[in-house]
């Protein structure tokens, strides 16, 4: 996969509050029956639905010392990651 970065140094830019994001909205925990739903508890319930990802485990990533390391054309294929 193949990412463009818009802007290398929006990190150091303070006026930029926010980039490349969706707008707020409630935080809503999809079951596929309210049996299920009512089932789970506050703690628990993101992990028992069948509806919800979570992204919680081990990721890949670079590190790049500066942000002139950083390709402007990103390409995940023929970059190596680290865990």
């Amino acid at each position: 996969m193949i990412y463009r970065i818009k802007d290398k140094a929006n990190y150091k830019n303070f006026k930029v509050f926010k980039d490349n994001r969706l707008d707020q909205r409630a935080y809503f925990i999809p079951f596929p029956s309210e049996k299920e739903a009512a089932a789970a508890t506050l703690l628990n319930k993101r992990y028992l639905s069948e509806k919800v990802v979570v992204l919680n485990g081990e990721w890949d990533f670079v590190y790049y010392r500066n942000n002139r390391e950083v390709p402007a054309v990103f390409d995940t294929d023929a970059v190596r990651f680290d865990k």
